[in-house]
């Protein structure tokens, strides 16, 4: 008895591709409306804070200009009557105390304004082909300061460096921002504990004319393996904290997109360094 069998053997490897494509594509989109959806609220409680603050920062200079008018008449009955209480502490203790206590609320507001305006920048949407010259340290500043709180929180070994006479760059000053938000944001998540130290670092090229920004964290590393993919869209080490994998992809398009490319070094256990280079501006 003889049987027959029939085979049909179909190649599904483009329809594979293109599925793949497809929910890459949709992965995209929705971390697009994430970040879009994160940009209104940021704008918005902004706003909010901003009103508040603004009133803490005026009435902090009326109480300084108060303080100063009932100073000389509190000065003299101390001379006249020797030492009283005012809010519990004795006046020669408060006399000292309260302009300082002034002065730090007027500064904290100053810096939550600073702040505020910040964040207000950072989550404008961004124009249409936008370029100006800019400092990258101006840049650098303006993102330590939206990462003030993290960064105390994560680290008690922080250091900056900001080169001197750094020439300008050309582009968006916004993108460049989030390119150093981010970078210092993974060097902060990849350290072990608040013992280890990250360092941010701007300096100029005169070989290559190119400004540079270097993170550099003594974080777990990353396996030699890896460096190669780590701007690759939807690639991650970090699944189960709920990395994405798109914020490095998202960050090497940036800095690609301003003439410029990120450079990696790595060692497991020791640390990871991230340079950031860029072309300095020709005009």
């Amino acid at each position: 008895m003889t049987f027959f069998m029939t085979v049909i053997i179909r190649d599904i490897s483009v329809r594979k591709r293109l599925e793949e494509l497809a929910r890459q594509q949709e992965l995209k989109l929705i971390q697009a409306n994430k970040m879009t959806a994160l940009g209104t609220l940021v704008s918005g409680v902004a706003h909010e804070i901003n009103n508040p603050n603004q009133m803490i920062s005026l009435n902090a200079g009326l109480l300084a200009e108060a303080w100063h008018d009932a100073q000389d008449v509190l000065d003299a009955h101390y001379q006249d009557s020797g030492e009283f209480f005012l809010g519990g502490l004795p006046y020669s203790e408060m006399a000292q105390t309260v302009p300082v206590l002034i002065h730090d609320i007027k500064d904290g507001a100053s810096r939550i304004e600073r702040i505020v305006a910040d964040l207000k920048n950072f989550a404008r949407p961004k124009g249409a082909d936008t370029r100006l010259l800019f400092s990258l340290n101006d840049v650098v500043e303006r993102s330590l300061r939206l990462l003030g709180h993290l960064i105390a929180r994560k680290t008690s070994q922080f250091h900056v460096e900001l080169a001197n006479a750094l020439p300008l760059m050309s582009g968006e000053p916004q993108q460049i921002e989030q390119v150093i938000v981010n970078l210092i944001v993974n060097a902060l998540e990849a350290l072990p504990d608040s013992n280890h130290a990250v360092s941010v670092k701007t300096y100029a090229d005169v070989e290559t004319h190119t400004v540079n920004v270097e993170v550099c964290d003594q974080g777990v590393g990353i396996a030699p393996e890896h460096l190669a993919q780590l701007c690759d869209p939807f690639f991650t080490t970090k699944q189960t904290s709920g990395g994405t994998g798109l914020g490095l992809a998202i960050t090497a398009s940036l800095v690609q997109s301003h003439g410029g490319r990120l450079h990696f070094a790595s060692t497991l256990g020791q640390g990871t360094t991230v340079n950031a280079i860029f072309p300095e501006s020709s005009s």
